[in-house]
């Protein structure tokens, strides 16, 4: 199983009341747009994220891994790694 850790920026400064609807989700409001640092998410998880923000209507800016936590669950073996740097 693979889980990675994210950042998503999305457009505007999304105030207290939206962290109730992102609880897993640090919100880090800048200016003009605010940063979303999740924990660690499997595609499921993170799509849900995604249809939470379009459902407010927010726009995204950009999504990108920070790390990724692999379990294979046959062996019981755990790894993490970085993504490369672009």
């Amino acid at each position: 199983m693979r889980r990675t850790q994210y950042t998503i920026v999305v457009r505007g400064r999304l105030g207290e009341r939206f962290a109730a609807a992102f609880p897993d989700v640090s919100l880090l409001p800048g200016p003009g747009h605010t940063r979303l640092n999740t924990g660690f998410l499997d595609q499921s998880q993170l799509h849900g994220v995604f249809e939470q923000l379009r459902s407010f209507a927010i726009e995204l800016i950009s999504v990108q891994e920070t790390a990724t936590f692999t379990c294979d669950a046959t062996k019981g073996n755990q790894s993490s790694e970085q993504p490369p740097e672009l």
